[in-house]
């Protein structure tokens, strides 16, 4: 199983101040084709970015981070983690809008499992 994590700026031309309007798209398509290539998931956004985390089988996930990259939904797109795991962090979450709040251990638990590479971050990134 993979995970791939990235993050990407929204079209200033698309950019609110509560939520993008591509956003309910995403999650909407995503919800619907997701749980047929068992990928699981959330996307966050916040200040004209998204940030998105990605498990499922590599093939699956490669095609849709194809999709994503070639998506005028998203510019600047930057992987930052592409990793074999064999667990998921996000179980059960069909690609959901992820409230960092609410969710907190969840995505905890992510960055404690990927910590290596989220250490290595410099202050721009």
């Amino acid at each position: 199983m993979k995970c791939i994590a990235y993050v990407s700026r929204v079209p200033i031309s698309d950019r609110t101040i509560r939520m993008p309007t591509g956003l309910s798209d995403i999650v909407s398509v995503s919800r619907k084709h997701n749980p047929k290539s068992q990928i699981t998931g959330i996307i966050s956004y916040r200040d004209g970015q998204y940030l998105q985390v990605l498990e499922g089988p590599y093939l699956e996930v490669d095609k849709l981070m194809s999709k994503i990259a070639s998506d005028p939904r998203h510019e600047d797109l930057w992987v930052f983690l592409d990793v074999r795991v064999i667990k998921r962090s996000f179980n059960n979450w069909a690609v959901s809008v992820f409230d960092f709040v609410d969710q907190g251990n969840f995505f905890n638990a992510f960055i404690e499992n990927n910590s290596a590479v989220l250490n290595s971050f410099n202050e721009s990134q």
